[in-house]
């Protein structure tokens, strides 16, 4: 049997038990189990020894970190009710096979009701059981039965293993009448929404509604396929009947709660419509409402839309749900709102829900009816061959009858032979990582796989969890990611580098060039005056370039943990008012206004720290603000910090790139053509860091930028301080 069901039990002179216990016992993963109430039963050596505790006797939320538990809920809620449609199914179907002792049960699979995790669980079934080993797929939907089909057909089996299925879509329904399919499970799924809105307008109506309704299972072949698809005959509804001595309302409104995108669903939501139209037709004005969650298993979702049913005052809400607690509460909540749920797909109760009606099918039925079918495939009595009663469509056909019909024969064992694997949607495992609590305090990073377990009836008895130790890994993967990081970001260096550099660099060369060759063409007829121009341009821009490689200098300086810092008493105020003054001379279009609070005592700072920040704002406030304009400055002397705000109406830095600017040779989108190599800022940056400061900007796109700078005073006296490595 597969990991999820538990063993047959044993004889007490049986060495497998002990030989289990011991390989699990000495295992390096911490396993434990746990029972259907999640009480942790069991736990090994290793999974003691990592948790440092014996842990047998609690919850297993106990060991989970607090925030992983949304995943622990979602496993064990779904672990707990997977079973709600399958054991009474696999039970039908497990009876009716027992009764044909040739015919054996090979292997049962969980496929949770994908297709894709069909697929590829009968691609491993086809490589351990090679042809001649396998002879049936038993699949509890069509998601899963067409999965299965795709695996057999490109294994090119098709021919050998056949398929057979729990559900009938349209899809299904082309492939059962190419062949390829052998034969379905009918559920009525038409049903669902034609006499769901039936119910829902009953109710609105004022009439009683019946609490159940059974849809009655019936096996689909070739011959009877046209009486299922592409339209089904259903039982008219009276509606003149129905309104008759009645006061219809303005509106009936059905919220309808779709849950996935299949064939089933899809088909549900058809006949529901088609309700609304016929009731339309005979005067009454039907609204079907239909929503979905993200998936199946949102169980969020599903509630959020159940809310928003009962905020909108429907008259009824109708979908197919499994007893699950958080479901229950919002269903209650729209019953004492005086909302009728109608609940499809089930006859089951759901424990602790006073349901208005249920519109399903006995499981255990169902089960029967496909293990009917592939006991009649395999070479059984025959009787659901009978071309009358496998055609009768408007009949249900009642399966106490067939049961009876079946005891009445005696099975041939001689012609009943077969090996069949099942698909059942139950949950396989869960893969993921998650946290462990630890007696001591620490958090540990866990790699984990997570089994349900089922007994033989298919009810659910607990969790089987393995853990392995992930801190080490994920340290190491976090290391690695920071290391990547690094090396992205000194990519996007070198890019902006080369893009900055080939600019900042190629435009003074080029004036160097012509200036030069000015000098060297016409230099005989050039005045003193124009002559000694040149040379000052060339002077200059090889000053440009000095400067510019002066702060590339700068901040690997920084970078490589070389650069000495210089405590010293300055005169704050005095030091800004000199840049000020400086920088005003070379920027006439401009008026730098400067403000003091507080700065009237010497204080200690690092002389060339402090000017590469003030000449770096200002210098960008003034290249930043091409229409000229006011720059103010405010230096405000705290007793442990100074703080200098210098603040430009200029072009702005959009709020995306706020964070970036201050990056090594990055440059804002929207600068266009004013030069610059994207040093500024960082070389700002870097001083800061040095003296311990902080650097905050606010800036809005055509309005300005303010840098507000903190600048704490150096405790050291006098004397020369070297960076930390």
């Amino acid at each position: 049997m597969p990991p999820y069901y538990l063993p047959a039990s044993h004889a007490q002179d049986d060495d497998e038990p002990r030989i289990f216990s011991y390989i699990v016992d000495n295992s390096i993963d911490a396993i434990l189990t746990t029972d259907a109430t999640f009480q942790i039963v069991y736990a090994n050596e290793a999974c003691k020894k990592l948790v440092g505790q014996d842990i047998v006797g609690q919850p297993l939320s106990a060991i989970w970190f607090g925030e992983d538990l949304p995943l622990l809920n979602q496993i064990t809620e779904w672990a707990g009710a997977s079973s709600f449609f399958s054991a009474a199914r696999l039970g039908g179907f497990r009876e009716v096979l027992d009764r044909f002792p040739a015919v054996k049960i090979i292997s049962v699979e969980a496929a949770n009701w994908d297709r894709e995790v069909a697929y590829n669980i009968t691609r491993d079934l086809l490589r351990i059981n090679p042809p001649g080993a396998l002879d049936v797929i038993w699949a509890a939907s069509s998601e899963m039965a067409l999965g299965a089909l795709a695996a057999v057909k490109q294994a090119r089996r098709q021919n050998e293993v056949r398929i057979f299925s729990n559900d009938v879509t349209p899809e299904s329904v082309e492939r059962i009448r190419a062949g390829e399919l052998v034969a379905e499970t009918h559920h009525g799924f038409a049903e669902w929404g034609w006499y769901g809105a039936k119910f829902a307008i009953m109710h609105a109506l004022g009439h009683p509604v019946p609490a159940s309704f059974d849809i009655r299972p019936r096996t689909v072949y070739r011959q009877n396929v046209d009486s299922f698809y592409p339209t089904l005959s259903l039982e008219p509804i009276d509606w003149d009947m129905l309104k008759a001595e009645r006061k219809l309302p303005e509106r009936i409104v059905i919220g309808w709660i779709q849950m996935g995108d299949t064939g089933v669903y899809r088909t549900a939501t058809e006949y529901f419509q088609k309700a609304a139209q016929d009731a339309m037709q005979h005067g009454l004005n039907v609204n079907i409402v239909t929503r979905s969650p993200f998936t199946p298993e949102d169980l969020s979702g599903q509630i959020a839309i159940i809310e928003d049913y009962i905020a909108e005052g429907v008259d009824a809400i109708a979908l197919s749900t499994i007893a699950i607690d958080d479901v229950k509460l919002a269903l209650r909540k729209a019953l004492n709102a005086g909302i009728a749920v109608i609940v499809v797909n089930q006859l089951e109760p759901i424990e602790g829900v006073d349901v208005t009606s249920y519109i399903g099918f006995e499981n255990l039925v169902a089960g029967k009816v496909s293990g009917y079918a592939v006991a009649n495939w395999l070479g059984g009595p025959g009787i659901l061959r009978n071309e009358e009663a496998a055609t009768e469509a408007s009949e249900c056909l009642d399966i106490h009858w067939w049961q009876n019909v079946y005891r009445e024969i005696e099975p041939d064992q001689s012609t009943v032979a077969g090996r069949v694997a099942i698909i059942e949607g139950i949950p396989g495992s869960w893969r993921g990582e998650n946290r462990l609590n630890t007696v001591d305090g620490t958090t540990i990073h866990a790699d984990s796989i997570t089994y349900p377990i089922y007994d033989q009836a298919s009810r659910f008895r607990g969790l089987i969890a393995s853990f392995r130790d992930a801190t080490q890994r994920k340290r190491a993967e976090a290391y690695l990611t920071r290391a990547l990081d690094k090396e992205l970001q000194l990519n996007r260096m070198r890019e902006l580098f080369v893009t900055n550099m080939s600019h900042e660099i190629r435009t003074p060369l080029s004036i160097i060039n012509l200036s030069v060759e000015a000098i060297r063409r016409y230099g005989s007829r050039m005045t003193d005056e124009s002559r000694d121009r040149k040379l000052d341009q060339i002077v200059d821009q090889v000053n440009h370039m000095v400067r510019l490689l002066d702060k590339m200098l700068s901040i690997r300086a920084v970078e490589s943990g070389k650069v000495t810092m210089i405590a010293e008493s300055i005169d704050l105020q005095a030091v800004c008012r000199s840049l000020a003054d400086e920088i005003q001379i070379s920027a006439p279009n401009h008026r730098i206004e400067c403000t003091y609070h507080g700065v009237s005592r010497q204080v200690i700072l690092d002389r060339n720290l402090l000017l590469q920040v003030i000449v770096n704002l200002l210098s960008n406030a003034v290249k930043f603000s091409p229409n000229g304009g006011t720059i103010g400055v405010q230096v405000n002397g705290g007793d442990d910090a100074a703080t200098i705000v210098v603040q430009d109406f200029g072009i702005g830095i959009p709020a995306h790139e706020l964070e970036l600017i201050f990056e090594n040779f990055y440059r804002a989108s929207n600068v266009g053509s004013i030069g610059g190599a994207g040093l500024g800022l960082a070389m700002v940056r870097d001083a800061l860091a040095l003296h311990g400061g902080s650097i905050h900007v606010d800036s809005l796109v055509g309005a300005g930028s303010t840098f507000s700078v903190r600048l704490p005073y150096l405790k050291a006296p006098p004397s020369a301080v070297t960076s930390p490595e």
